[in-house]
């Protein structure tokens, strides 16, 4: 939607992060806690099983469901922190007797010393829409619903119709041009139909992604990049744009990595999308998994500038890999592969080397390895 138009904006609260606006109406406040399908770790006798996350588990069910719960009041805090000058809040009620965020609020504003309804500073003078006096069409409508005998009045439909008619007459108008919701022509929906089918700056790590996957190393970095990149033009599921920046950009990424000593025996050998578990039983991805002879290689494919987040989420990969059992203890390292910088990042357990171009400069040596 256009910054500029002037409309009431109906989006999710995670879609509103980063956002503000003047007025902001939060309609809906009973998020609930769920498991859903979710899985953890246990051992039972020296046998590691992945198990539903049932409340017989006690501690491990809990403590998910007081992190969502967490997560939960978080996600209202971010809600409310979207309004710059009026937050209306619709306290909706709790249903089937277990505990959402509704009852959360109500003790945080316990807390805070408000009682319902809660007001914070200067609210708008409210709106009696309601006569002074009984409206005598109401009267009638009334009385003519009721004048009517058991068993001779028809259908119930007839009855309202009938009653509807002589209320309207004792009102003294009919306007036989009213329509139920007559203002619904004035009002504008803007949509964009083609937001989610186009192609988007976020895309562009995707692309890569899938052009790496089917990216087969022959000796001709040049050549092996163009037939990567021809088969993500065909096959990606979005239009990619004509933008020669984009494409050149995406080619030289592809040559430099094929470019690599490494590259064809990974390609070959590794495993790409490999899953992994982690102690909360969360299945994970990996973007290649390669078995070298020092121990296990986790390679992450990442465009744009590094991020602390990357060197967490890669750890977090070798953590996993260490706790299941598949390498010794501080042998399992990850490569983060910064395609735009054109540069290697390894990680360990411990530490993270500084940025290179070649992957040989920080990888063990294979002729040193016993």
């Amino acid at each position: 939607m256009p910054e500029t138009m002037d409309a009431v904006r109906v989006m999710t609260i995670h879609k509103s992060k980063g956002l503000e606006a003047p007025v902001v109406v939060v309609p809906w406040t009973d998020l609930r806690a769920r498991m859903g399908q979710s899985t953890v770790m246990v051992e039972r006798e020296g046998l590691r099983m992945a198990v539903g996350n049932k409340k017989h588990l006690g501690a491990p069910y809990h403590e998910e469901m007081a992190r969502q719960c967490r997560e939960n009041v978080h996600l209202l805090y971010v809600a409310f922190t979207r309004a710059r000058d009026a937050l209306y809040v619709l306290r909706t009620s709790t249903i089937g007797g277990r505990g959402s965020t509704s009852d959360a609020l109500e003790l945080l504003m316990a807390e805070a010393g408000y009682t319902a309804p809660y007001a914070v500073g200067d609210a708008p003078a409210p709106h009696d829409a309601s006569p002074a006096t009984p409206d005598p069409a109401l009267r009638a409508f009334a009385a003519a619903a009721q004048s009517v005998p058991q068993g001779q009045a028809g259908t119930a439909q007839e009855t309202v119709i009938a009653a509807a008619a002589i209320a309207d007459e004792a009102a003294g108008f009919f306007d036989p041009a009213w329509r139920p919701m007559q203002w619904l022509p004035r009002l504008k929906i803007f949509r964009n139909p083609l937001a989610g089918f186009s192609f988007r700056a976020d895309d562009r790590g995707s692309f890569l992604h899938l052009c790496l996957e089917h990216l087969h190393i022959t000796g001709d970095p040049q050549a092996d990049a163009l037939a990567a990149l021809n088969f993500g033009l065909g096959h990606f599921s979005l239009p990619v744009p004509d933008d020669a920046a984009l494409r050149d950009n995406a080619a030289a990424a592809l040559q430099w990595f094929a470019s690599q000593p490494q590259a064809a025996r990974w390609l070959h050998t590794g495993w790409p999308e490999h899953s992994l578990m982690d102690a909360e039983g969360q299945l994970l991805r990996v973007d290649l998994l390669v078995h070298e002879p020092w121990g296990p290689l986790v390679l992450d494919y990442k465009s744009g500038q590094p991020e602390a987040g990357h060197v967490e989420q890669l750890q977090n990969y070798l953590s996993c890999l260490e706790a299941g059992g598949c390498c010794t203890q501080g042998s399992a390292r990850g490569l983060l592969v910064y395609l735009d910088l054109r540069r290697f990042q390894l990680v360990d357990a411990q530490k993270v080397s500084a940025l290179a171009e070649r992957c040989s400069d920080l990888l063990p040596a294979m002729e040193t390895l016993v």
